[in-house]
């Protein structure tokens, strides 16, 4: 079809009957796509921040972060309308994808405090497995509106007239799209560092303040790059090498444990949510809320542990417990069990080992949430006995009680001849956290 007017082919083809149609039509073609990155960002911010005056006032006092989440809207769309060539189509695909995300991350910092990051997509099954415990009436309510709302681009469509986008000017829309998205995730080089040149505050450290400024979208970006972790400065397998000789010294404390009399058998728990209620400033208490552990710790060598995590992320108070290594050097929100152990590294589970100890962990939940079956083995453990493996087991709220957990403990201890290294995970005490949860208690 060639245009009456210039006798060449057109960019977009428009079954229009006049030239002040397709005037209008162009017109609202380019205030469309003005408009989308802004519709974008609003449903977004809405969703993620559970009301409209949040997202207002976002977009009032961080006006820098919102037109480069617009130019990384604009970017996702124009690729979603390269791949496709329909613009209602493209927008309702990249409309439900956007609006699902900021959905999980708006229940994410509900349930735990954090929000979406990039690594949350590599724990499927995790997410999975809490449908049951998150999916209630106005959870799903939630969905159905998104889903509808996303569903009106293309409904709208069908009322317009039909747009054919030339395939070489879709090879422009995704390399466009494609640029705009990498330049603000994997390689800010490419717009020359507009993050850095606007001053945007990069506060990976405390992601709620992080996305609270940024936005979702661009907050999610600048986290994109924390995927990758650098090696550290004066790192090097020689560096390692001779961090090694130099702890070979230690060797003849294992002399020590030589008589198996000198080897107790070693248990350690890691009590899901357990803390100590009197350390909260401003409550009193008549009695102590925690006596029999309160006598423990002063019979016994006794102290307090920080812990890496709050409100979740149990895997990485495993990680720093186990190894000793801090989580503070991986990007902050990242989990260690499932992006950094694809090996054998040591670990407690080893250092027993050595000592010709048997090594066990225990923990009554799925074996592959937190990549644990895989994780454990890495590790050196010689037995995991997750959920799969309890009989009959005496329940707790959801979970499987502690005092099941405590059984299992003494079963193992009395049935093992040789010393046993007891790495115990609970999880009766795991949320979500609600009223009448445990009956009348």
């Amino acid at each position: 079809m060639k245009n009456r007017w210039t006798g060449t082919r057109p960019i977009l083809s428009l079954p229009v009957s006049s030239r002040s149609r397709q005037w209008w039509i162009v017109v609202g073609l380019v205030l469309f796509f003005a408009l989308i990155p802004l519709a974008l960002m609003l449903g977004v911010e809405v969703i993620h921040r559970g009301s409209l005056s949040g997202a207002k006032d976002w977009a009032v006092h961080h006006p820098k972060a919102v037109m480069a989440t617009y130019i990384l809207y604009l970017g996702i769309y124009l690729f979603a309308l390269g791949l496709t060539g329909f613009p209602s189509f493209s927008l309702t695909l990249t409309a439900l994808f956007l609006f699902m995300a900021a959905f999980v991350s708006r229940y994410k910092m509900v349930l735990i405090g954090e929000p979406l990051f990039p690594w949350d997509f590599s724990l499927q099954k995790q997410a999975v497995d809490l449908l049951p415990v998150i999916a209630n009436a106005k959870a799903i309510l939630k969905t159905v509106v998104i889903v509808f709302l996303s569903a009106v681009p293309v409904l709208a469509g069908r009322r317009l007239p039909r747009i054919r986008i030339r395939y070489w000017l879709r090879g422009i829309m995704v390399a466009a799209g494609v640029y705009a998205v990498l330049s603000l995730t994997l390689f800010p080089n490419l717009s020359g560092n507009l993050v850095e040149r606007w001053k945007l505050p990069n506060i990976n450290y405390e992601h709620r303040t992080h996305y609270h400024e940024n936005g979702l979208g661009l907050g999610f970006s600048m986290n994109m790059k924390n995927v990758i972790v650098d090696k550290p400065e004066g790192y090097s397998k020689e560096r390692m090498a001779s961090l090694v000789e130099s702890l070979k010294s230690q060797e003849k404390n294992k002399a020590v444990l030589a008589d198996v009399t000198l080897r107790p058998n070693v248990i350690l728990v890691m009590n899901e949510a357990f803390w100590d209620p009197t350390l909260l400033p401003g409550v009193d208490f008549d009695e102590d809320p925690i006596p029999f552990l309160r006598k423990l710790q002063q019979e016994h060598t006794s102290g307090y542990m920080l812990s890496p995590q709050f409100g979740g992320g149990t895997s990485n108070v495993e990680f720093e417990v186990l190894t000793g290594l801090p989580v503070a050097f991986l990007p902050n929100g990242s989990h260690a069990y499932q992006q950094y152990i694809h090996r054998a590294i040591p670990s407690l589970a080893t250092v027993f080992g050595d000592y010709g100890y048997k090594k066990m962990a225990i923990h009554p939940y799925h074996g592959w949430f937190w990549n644990r079956t895989a994780t454990y083995e890495w590790l050196g453990f010689d037995v995991y006995k997750s959920v799969e493996y309890f009989h009959d087991p005496e329940y707790r709220g959801y979970y499987i009680a502690d005092d099941e957990v405590s059984r299992e403990l003494l079963r193992q201890v009395e049935k093992t001849e040789e010393p046993v290294f007891i790495y115990a995970v609970t999880m009766q005490n795991h949320g979500p956290y609600e009223d009448e949860r445990y009956g009348e208690d």
